[in-house]
């Protein structure tokens, strides 16, 4: 990490100490460019969320309790702050969310079950089976956390302080291995994405170890349950997106309306297309998502039906649709969730997934009515029907979204030589035809990336020079300008 660039630019995590570390985002600037979150503390800093509000709205936090419950942040300082999960050693570390109560309420991980079913943590076999996180090995391979190395090399979390803690990324090697990401090869293996193919394709992760140790996937059983990816379906079901009904239900994408509501991405175009956020205004200030204004706006969460339609969580079904996760097999197999234990032990029928009362039940995970049929989900014309979104034999139209050999139709979205027309996604000198998305000086310029005709031409995505001051992008009325934490959309279309 010599030169870091991590979701940066020039200069990048070099000294940032990537999500925390000494120092931390005071200077660090994390997703931003020149300016950046100095002032802001996003995600962290002194203050941090007490009154920035992130992803909320008018009120933020303290009321919203996103991804909480009762107490949520104001006590815990969501993922950082002054005192916050710094002691807490934020999904890590001696403690940890025993104390941190990190992404829950009153209680904790301790009876909150994060992510999981009864018994918390320690029982609760965090995104994995049966045995839990001591024989669960978290992300990885044979010997678990305490030897997995979670996400990162030689020395475990302990030492590596993970997302955090004393030395941070700079020794820790962010998600690989010994030497860090110049020789890591960033979420791969040997010889980098051209022939990990990376979450995909022929060979792919299979030696590549994705998020593992010693096996891969082949026997690490990625996200999923008996038999791995190989009978698994990465993430989705029998036969894969053709027919496995990508993080969906009965249908599948064609009927799915991903991430949405009511006419979906029909219309809406989803991170895409003609059109597009246009009028969609996903992740965004006015109008947004049928005045939604997902992770955003005046409102906030109360009223902002997170990641859905007409009645908000409560009703929303929560990334889903008719029918819920009890037949939808979310991220699995034949059987569902009740079979699958997504991300959990137990099931959700008793974990309520980034939930409370009522839990996923009648949530409708992931999904809903409509959808992704014409929207081509991350994508361009054709969508997944022949894309293959995130998989196998002949990835998206020649495009191999995500992976290996011919990349975005030599763009290798997500990756080294070559990049998005020499705009190496993700990374960094290049940026995005001079835009460096997700990085430094010169922001989105004219890449318009997840958008139409038009993008964030001058709006400098998450990023750039200037930064978020001007940009307000993912966000409502004021963004950070006032908040500090948020960004107001300032549409290009």
């Amino acid at each position: 990490m010599k030169k870091g660039r991590l979701h940066h630019g020039k200069g990048g995590l070099a000294s940032a100490c990537f999500h925390h570390g000494e120092g931390g985002l005071a200077s660090a600037r994390f997703h931003h460019g020149e300016g950046g979150l100095a002032s802001a503390c996003f995600h962290h800093g002194k203050g941090g969320l007490a009154s920035a509000r992130f992803h909320h709205g008018k009120g933020g936090l303290a009321s919203a309790r996103f991804h909480h419950g009762e107490g949520g942040l104001e006590s815990a300082r969501f993922h950082h702050g002054k005192g916050g999960l710094a002691s807490a050693r934020f999904h890590h570390g001696e403690g940890g969310l025993a104390s941190a109560r990190f992404h829950h309420g009153k209680g904790g991980l301790a009876s909150a079950c994060f992510h999981h079913g009864k018994g918390g943590l320690a029982s609760a076999r965090f995104h994995h089976g049966e045995g839990g996180l001591e024989s669960a090995r978290f992300h990885h391979g044979e010997g678990g956390l305490a030897s997995a190395r979670f996400h990162h090399g030689k020395g475990l979390l302990a030492s590596a302080c993970f997302h955090h803690g004393k030395g941070g990324l700079a020794s820790a090697c962010f998600h690989h291995g010994k030497g860090g990401l110049k020789s890591a090869r960033f979420h791969h293996g040997e010889g980098g994405l051209a022939s990990a193919r990376f979450h995909h394709g022929k060979g792919g992760l299979a030696s590549a170890c994705f998020h593992y140790g010693k096996g891969g996937l082949a026997s690490a059983r990625f996200h999923h349950g008996k038999g791995g990816l190989q009978s698994a379906r990465f993430h989705h079901g029998e036969g894969g997106l053709a027919s496995a009904r990508f993080h969906h239900g009965k249908g599948g994408l064609a009927s799915a309306r991903f991430h949405h509501g009511k006419g979906g991405l029909a219309s809406a175009c989803f991170h895409h297309g003609k059109g597009g956020l246009a009028s969609a205004r996903f992740h965004h200030g006015e109008g947004g998502l049928a005045s939604a204004r997902f992770h955003h706006g005046k409102g906030g969460l109360a009223s902002a039906r997170f990641h859905h339609g007409k009645g908000g969580l409560a009703s929303a079904c929560f990334h889903h649709g008719k029918g819920g996760l009890a037949s939808a097999c979310f991220h699995h197999g034949k059987g569902g969730l009740e079979s699958a234990r997504f991300h959990h032990g137990g099931g959700l029928a008793s974990a309520r997934f980034h939930y409370r009362k009522g839990g996923l039940a009648s949530a409708c995970f992931h999904h809903e009515k409509g959808g992704l049929a014409s929207a081509r989900f991350h994508h361009g014309e054709g969508g997944l029907e022949s894309a293959r979104f995130h998989h196998g034999k002949g990835g998206l139209a020649s495009a191999c979204f995500h992976h290996g050999k011919g990349g975005l139709a030599r763009a290798c979205f997500h990756h080294g030589k070559g990049g998005l027309e020499s705009a190496r996604f993700h990374h960094g000198e290049g940026g995005l035809a001079s835009a460096r998305f997700h990085h430094g000086k010169g922001g989105l310029g004219s890449a318009c990336f997840h958008h139409g005709k038009g993008g964030l031409a001058s709006a400098c995505f998450h990023h750039g020079k200037g930064g978020l001051a001007s940009a307000r992008f993912h966000h409502g009325e004021g963004g950070l300008a006032i908040l500090g934490m948020r960004i107001r959309l300032i549409s290009p279309f």
